[in-house]
């Protein structure tokens, strides 16, 4: 795993590299020496002996030259020294926070408005679905601690039956298009590991992770990245585009990446920081091994990364308690302890990795997913920790304490952390009267769907809605209608598309006609939408909440309703998903 290919991006044109030329030219020369040689008619043991002081000649060339090219690769990355030194001494996972993770979202965030947390690691979730940026926007605003660095986890991990579209291809990204081949299955039911290789995932990286700079995510955690770049060889290009969007937007950021095992220092240098788990045993002590023993009679290596194999050849390696979502994870280990050996393990890990002057950070645990049958403390519910002085654990004073002791004397937080005014989410427009904002404004008119489905078959249904506002609808400008009650849930469809072309203008109305699936599993299911602008806000009055009833099919009667005549050669269908609902990783076979 140490040799590693050149770096090369199927997105781009292939580009003529130094080394290239210089062995093109060097291939030339030797063909005229050789000539020359030939010509002289040199002899055998003095051309030998030429020769080989040529061959040795060139290859030193060429090692010389790669050298040069590597050193110059590595040293042109702006690496952000002080948002680095802050994340490393200020640090603490925040595992799904604005994603709505732990089950008590408004708790959560008293408990980071308390803390002195300044980096949120993980707060934006991915796990096998794409994020809610909507959700994560209104979580975000409910925080009044300023200047935190907030980041997001780009997970390993996904739900084949899911889809997303993306504002920049304009068009539904489908994520069973993304997944390593002979993969299906990895993570469970429905589930696959994400490629690099596929130009429908590197879309949708390349989506999600400008949306989030957009809203203000600086740090950018690549989930077991030896999943996703199998052939190690596509991060490169990836990372490139992420670099060059931030500093478009004038924004600084900070790219991780899960690497478990891999210590080539030519890939580990192209990631700010590497992240993994400590380690820790029920004692409280730190495992002293490359590899975490529990796991190694499993046939796996959990790499330790603080260990010198792969530290030495890391930028900065941060680390945290893990959790995989099985029985003696650290988090689940952790959680186990009584009070007091909590506060002494935090202790010890703070002592170990945060006052030295080693390149490493340890991340406190404040909100963090637990094995779900975890036996110790937890938070709002069994399967999350969260150190809330109103739940079992009560450590978050202990935690606060241990933050405030580590030293920041000599960083610039005020500069390191401060965030520019991300993009405009839309541009105000200006009329003849004077200067005025345009508003996305919507009225719910009109729907048309049966009281009555049956179980696992198709029905055309209609929403109308009447555009309040002063903008214009269109589907090149992202206006979409979206699922509620719960927002984007995927029951119906997660997204219906305005027809390419078409515009609704203020005071209009647009009738949205779709197709949807009946669930499975007979019930009671409701069905509501609300407008949205793709990337950028909800709006607008929701549609009138109906109550479905699901049928199994030998109950209908033999007047069942029949399907509803669409507009659907106006209107592109809704896509639909079936999301996995456990966040919870698993550990590297």
């Amino acid at each position: 795993m140490d040799q590693i290919p050149r770096f090369s991006d199927d997105d781009r044109e292939p580009k003529i590299r130094e080394i290239d030329v210089v062995a093109q030219e060097i291939h030339s020369w030797w063909g005229r020496t050789y000539i020359s040689m030939k010509r002289t008619r040199v002899k055998t043991w003095k051309g030998a002996l030429l020769l080989a002081f040529i061959a040795g000649t060139v290859i030193s060339l060429i090692w010389i030259v790669s050298l040069d090219i590597e050193t110059e690769s590595s040293a042109s990355i702006d690496r952000p020294a002080d948002l680095l030194e802050v994340m490393k001494r200020r640090g603490c996972v925040a595992d799904g926070l604005l994603s709505g993770y732990g089950g008590d979202t408004r708790a959560s965030v008293d408990l980071i408005n308390r803390s002195e947390c300044l980096y949120l690691h993980r707060a934006l979730e991915s796990w096998l679905n794409p994020p809610d940026f909507e959700l994560a926007r209104r979580t975000k605003q409910l925080i009044t601690k300023p200047d935190i660095v907030y980041g997001m986890f780009i997970s390993e991990a996904l739900n084949t039956n899911a889809e997303y579209y993306s504002s920049i291809e304009n068009r539904v990204l489908k994520f069973s298009d993304m997944c390593q081949p002979e993969s299906d299955g990895f993570w469970g039911k429905d589930t696959c590991k994400a490629s690099f290789a596929s130009d429908e995932y590197r879309a949708y990286v390349r989506d999600i992770t400008r949306k989030a700079m957009d809203m203000g995510i600086r740090s950018f955690l690549f989930g077991q990245i030896a999943f996703q770049d199998a052939d190690l060889n596509r991060a490169h290009g990836i990372l490139e585009e992420m670099r060059q969007y931030a500093h478009k937007n004038r924004m600084k950021i900070a790219i991780g990446a899960q690497t478990n095992t891999i210590t080539s220092s030519k890939y580990l240098d192209l990631f700010d920081y590497i992240e993994g788990g400590v380690g820790v045993t029920a004692d409280g002590d730190v495992e002293e091994k490359p590899c975490a023993s529990r796991y190694e009679a499993q046939g796996w290596c959990w790499a330790l990364l603080w260990n010198k194999r792969y530290l030495s050849h890391a930028n900065m390696v941060l680390l945290h308690l893990d959790w995989s979502g099985i029985a003696g994870d650290d988090m689940s280990v952790f959680a186990g302890m009584d009070r007091d050996d909590r506060a002494k393990t935090l202790k010890k890990l703070s002592e170990k990795f945060n006052t030295t002057k080693e390149k490493t950070g340890f991340l406190f645990p404040f909100l963090a997913t637990l094995y779900d049958k975890n036996g110790g403390c937890y938070g709002a519910k069994k399967s999350f920790y969260s150190p809330d002085n109103r739940y079992s654990c009560k450590d978050e004073d202990t935690m606060n304490a241990l933050l405030r002791s580590i030293p920041i004397a000599g960083i610039d937080v005020e500069k390191a952390i401060s965030t520019p005014e991300p993009p405009r989410a839309r541009e105000a427009s200006i009329s003849e009267s004077g200067k005025k904002e345009e508003q996305d404004d919507a009225e719910f008119d009109d729907q048309d769907v049966p009281d009555t489905m049956v179980a696992g078959q198709k029905y055309d249904v209609s929403v109308s809605m009447k555009n309040t506002g002063t903008t214009t609808w269109s589907d090149e400008l992202g206006y979409r209608l979206g699922s509620q009650n719960p927002q984007d849930n995927a029951t119906w469809g997660g997204r219906v598309f305005i027809f390419p072309g078409k515009t609704v203008e203020p005071k209009k109305k647009i009738t949205f006609g779709f197709t949807v699936t009946a669930p499975e599993k007979p019930g009671t299911y409701d069905f509501q939408w609300r407008m949205l602008r793709e990337g950028q806000a909800w709006f607008g009055e929701e549609s009138k909440n109906k109550t479905i009833e699901v049928v199994a099919p030998e109950f209908v009667p033999v007047s069942a309703p029949e399907s509803v005549p669409t507009t659907s050669s106006e209107l592109v269908p809704a896509s639909t998903t079936s999301p996995v609902s456990s966040p919870l990783e698993q550990p590297t076979p």
